[in-house]
């Protein structure tokens, strides 16, 4: 199929078409996302992809997010408690301590709860760091 028979691609940012037909060897992307039109990809770069995600976050609150992960993290605690006979006593008195509403945590524990908030947001710098 040649280019004149692909549909032309559209910008992710401001809708106009971007001059090149289907995806092309040429289309502009950021990792995945895209297509960019040439203006938009000129003023957008990785620097306005991060402003765009710190603007999810502060919509989203990491701290209420955090709470729902510190939840997920008890429920699955529960479990592993429950059903891991090789868990030695140290971790279990450890995760008890934990089992408390998120607001009641101290700070450097609530802190893992908002990395992992921050992860669900997809803030770059914390892609891929908890494997």
């Amino acid at each position: 199929m040649n280019d004149k028979q692909r549909p032309l691609e559209h910008c992710h940012f401001c809708g106009d078409a971007t001059g090149r037909a289907g995806i092309a060897d040429d289309s502009i992307y950021l990792g995945t996302i895209g297509p960019f039109c040439e203006n938009c990809y000129g003023e957008t770069g990785y620097y306005a992809l991060e402003q765009r995600v710190e603007m999810v976050e502060e919509v989203l609150d990491v701290e209420r997010l955090a709470a729902i992960e510190h939840t997920q993290w008890m429920a699955w605690a529960r479990i592993v408690m429950d059903e891991e006979p090789g868990l030695s006593p140290e971790r279990r008195e450890r995760w008890q301590s934990m089992m408390i509403p998120f607001e009641n945590l101290p700070d450097e524990i609530k802190e893992y709860d908002r990395e992992w908030a921050r992860i669900v947001i997809g803030k770059p710098e914390h892609w891929g760091t908890h494997d």
